[in-house]
C-alpha cells in the first residue's frame, strides 16, 4: 500500500477540499435556514425547527472548515499521511500513480513556482515520473527525506517537485541544462514557504492598542506633520515586517535597549539593501501587537519616522 487511504487525517484532507467548492453555498444556506426556521417558528410551523436543526448542522461545517480542516495541520506521525501538505493529501486516490502525483503537484502553488521559477516546465516534472525511479513510493520516501533536512512545516507540493527531479537518476545533469542545482531548488522551497508564512501571518488579527492608540501618549501635530507614523502603516500592512531569525534577534535587542534605564538610542549601521529599514519595521509591528509579550513601558508605543526634508 502506497498510503493509507482511510487513515483520518487523509479523509479529513477529502472532506475539506469537497467543502471548498462548495463553502459559499453553504454559507447562503445557512442565512437562508436561519431566517426561514425563525420566520416558520413565529407563524406556529414545527417546519421551522426542523430547517434550523439542518441550518445548525451546516453552521457546524462551516465552523469546522474555517478552523481545522482550513488548515489542517500536520500530525505527529511521520510518515506521509502525516506530513502531506492537505491540499494534496485530499486530491490522492486510493492506488495513486505517479501520473496523478506530478499531475496535483503542478496543480498546487509550490509546484508552479518551482516548475516555473527555475524553467522546468511542466513537461520536465511530467516526463521524470515516468522513470522507475520515480515510484509513488519512491517519491513519499523521498520527500519525507526533505522535509526532515529542510525542516519544512509539511509535505508541500514545492517539496514533491524536489522529491520527483531527485529521484531521477542524472539528476544533476539535468539541472545543469537549466544553470541550476539542486541547492538552488532547495533554497526555492525556502524562500516560498517564508512567503507563504508571511501571508498568511498578515492575516491574522494584531490586538493594536484600540481606537485612537495613537493619541493616548498625546496630541501631536506638529510631529504628524513632520513625520510619518511607521506603526499604522505597518499595522495596516502599509509595510512589510520581516521574520527573519537575524531580523528577530536585532528587534529583540531594540527592545531590549529601549525598555531599560538610561540612555535609550539605538544606532543600525549597514550598506543599502541590508534590511535596516525592515528591522525598523519589524520593531514597529511586534511593540505594537498585544499578542507579544512586550514590556509595559513599550508596549503600544508608536514609531515615528522623521522627513528630515520636510524640517
Amino acid at each position: 500500500m502506497i498510503f493509507d487511504y482511510n487513515n483520518l487525517r487523509a479523509k479529513k484532507s477529502r472532506l475539506m477540499n469537497g467543502l471548498r467548492g462548495i463553502l459559499f453555498l453553504l454559507k447562503i444556506l445557512k442565512i437562508v435556514g436561519i431566517l426561514s426556521g425563525f420566520c416558520l417558528i413565529l407563524i406556529d410551523s414545527a417546519l421551522g425547527w426542523l430547517i434550523l436543526a439542518f441550518s445548525s448542522i451546516i453552521t457546524i461545517l462551516i465552523h469546522w472548515w474555517n478552523g481545522e480542516l482550513h488548515r489542517l495541520e500536520p500530525s505527529k506521525e511521520l510518515n506521509i499521511e502525516g506530513q502531506l501538505a492537505s491540499n494534496i493529501l485530499g486530491k490522492l486516490s486510493k492506488n495513486t500513480t505517479s501520473e496523478q502525483i506530478a499531475k496535483v503537484v503542478l496543480e498546487s502553488s509550490g509546484g508552479k513556482f518551482i516548475a516555473s521559477r527555475f524553467g522546468l516546465g511542466k513537461t520536465t516534472i511530467e516526463s521524470l515520473v515516468q522513470t522507475p525511479q520515480n515510484s509513488p513510493e519512491n517519491i513519499f520516501q523521498t520527500a519525507l527525506q526533505i522535509q526532515q533536512k529542510l525542516k519544512t512545516k509539511t509535505v508541500s507540493g514545492s517539496v514533491l517537485a524536489l522529491a520527483i527531479v531527485r529521484n531521477f537518476p542524472n539528476y544533476e545533469t539535468l539541472l545543469a541544462q537549466f544553470y541550476v542545482d539542486f541547492e538552488d531548488l532547495e533554497r526555492g522551497v525556502l524562500w516560498h514557504d517564508h512567503i507563504f508564512s508571511l501571508i498568511n501571518k498578515s492575516k491574522i488579527p494584531m490586538k493594536t492598542g484600540g481606537i485612537a492608540r495613537d493619541w493616548s501618549f498625546g496630541y501631536t501635530p506638529t510631529l504628524n506633520r513632520f513625520g510619518v507614523n511607521i506603526t499604522n502603516q505597518v499595522s495596516n500592512n502599509v509595510l512589510m515586517s520581516s521574520n527573519l531569525e537575524q531580523h528577530k534577534e536585532l528587534v529583540s535587542k531594540m527592545i531590549e535597549q529601549f525598555s531599560g534605564q538610561g540612555k535609550q538610542n539605538i544606532a543600525l549601521i549597514g550598506v543599502d539593501g541590508v534590511g535596516k529599514t525592515t528591522v525598523v519595521n519589524s520593531f514597529a509591528a511586534k511593540i505594537a501587537n498585544g499578542n507579544e509579550k512586550i514590556p509595559s513601558n513599550l508596549k503600544f508605543r508608536q514609531v515615528i519616522s522623521l522627513d528630515a526634508s520636510s524640517l
